[in-house]
């Protein structure tokens, strides 16, 4: 896969990992502690790729939701000591964990910038970073340049994508306002689309790097 994408001069912004959680119920935070294991031994194996593709994983849905009557402080707990585990060992491996907000309605305890800021740095590791998503942001952050400011020290990874994951339209997110905050912070690592893939996978892919290239570059 890495001569394939070195073959084309394409990088790789990170190894997803949230269809462990939708569709097999996989979780950094499951009241089952085998499958919590099990969790974490399957990123480690997505680190390892990771490391061969030059490149981070990303974590957002496969930290899990709160159980019923669980507190946010335990769920917090739950989270840390799986996240703890897995910074070892990337650290060992020196690939990074990127996390990303979730907004309140698909996520819990994190779900604004500075919520999840707040718990990626309370353990000191330059390999725990942040994936800025507009679609999240749009619905937890009321002020967008001050949430991108607040994550500048660790955010390698801005996600593009309006409101229900759709192509931007420019009027119910203000990109442009994001753009400009970005680019007067000199940020140069990765900004990327996430919309649905309409009318298919080619035009939207097309339409998405017209987009980046006219707002984000």
């Amino acid at each position: 896969m890495k001569r394939m994408l070195d073959d084309y001069g394409l990088g790789t912004s990170a190894v997803t990992t949230g269809l462990a959680f939708l569709f097999e119920g996989m979780s950094m935070v499951h009241p089952d502690l085998s499958m919590r294991r099990a969790t974490i031994e399957r990123l480690k194996h997505q680190l390892d790729l990771a490391r061969e593709l030059d490149s981070q994983i990303l974590i957002g849905y496969l930290r899990g939701r709160k159980a019923p009557n669980q507190s946010d402080q335990e769920y917090e707990d739950i989270l840390t000591d799986s996240v703890s585990e897995l910074l070892e060992y990337a650290e060992t491996i020196k690939t990074p964990i990127v996390m990303e907000q979730i907004n309140r309605n698909e996520g819990d305890v994190f779900c604004s910038t500075d919520q999840t800021m707040t718990f990626l740095e309370k353990f000191h590791s330059d390999l725990l970073l942040y994936n800025g998503d507009t679609y999240h942001m749009a619905i937890e952050d009321p002020d967008i340049p001050a949430a991108i400011e607040r994550s500048l020290n660790k955010l390698v990874l801005f996600h593009v994508s309006d409101v229900g994951r759709n192509i931007p339209d420019n009027q119910h997110f203000d990109f442009y306002k994001a753009a400009e905050v970005l680019k007067a912070h000199s940020y140069d690592k990765w900004a990327t689309i996430e919309w649905k893939p309409l009318p298919n996978s080619f035009e939207a892919t097309k339409k998405g790097i017209q987009y980046l290239k006219e707002v984000f570059a």
